[in-house]
């Protein structure tokens, strides 16, 4: 498991209404099914910016969300290409942790690093995008390599009314 957190989503698809001014934002939905959420953890001091299919997962600002991201149980370190056996589903027993989210998804690592002690992590999703930063010290750095093939699995903690 890379990371497993809860976070508070405290926006949904705001972006500056003045570059000179960022901390004025105005709500503004590029494609009508995905939402760009903005969430942080108190606790661990990470962020997360993640692009999601909106009909699939509703959130709504104050809600508390928790995140699971893992390496994919399709890549066998066997094979030279993970893609050839993305449909392998014999060990479909790897993916019982699923059950308990509701929005499940297949990525890739396309950039990560290290800057002033917070490790940052950029993947894709079938083109929906996750940016995560966080403590360094509490990710196991030799898993986060470029091209990695991963899992995320969201689930909406505890909705607002």
């Amino acid at each position: 498991m890379l990371i497993n957190e809860s976070l508070l989503v405290k926006e949904i698809d705001k972006v500056p209404k003045d570059p000179n001014n960022p901390s004025i934002k105005v709500t503004n939905k590029i494609f009508a099914k995905v939402s760009r959420i903005y969430a942080k953890s108190e606790l661990k001091k990470s962020e997360l910016i993640l692009d999601i299919n909106s009909d699939l997962l509703i959130l709504k600002e104050g809600d508390q969300i928790e995140i699971l991201m893992c390496e994919s149980p399709f890549e066998d370190k066997n094979m030279l290409s993970a893609e050839k056996n993305i449909h392998n589903f014999s060990n479909v027993d790897d993916l019982d942790f699923a059950k308990n989210y509701e929005y499940v998804m297949h990525g890739v690592i396309f950039h990560s690093g290290i800057e002033e002690n917070r490790l940052f992590i950029y993947a894709s999703f079938g083109g929906l995008l996750l940016k995560y930063f966080g403590i360094a010290e509490s990710i196991q750095l030799d898993k986060i390599k470029l091209d990695k093939k991963l899992w995320k699995a969201l689930k909406n903690s505890f909705p607002i009314k």
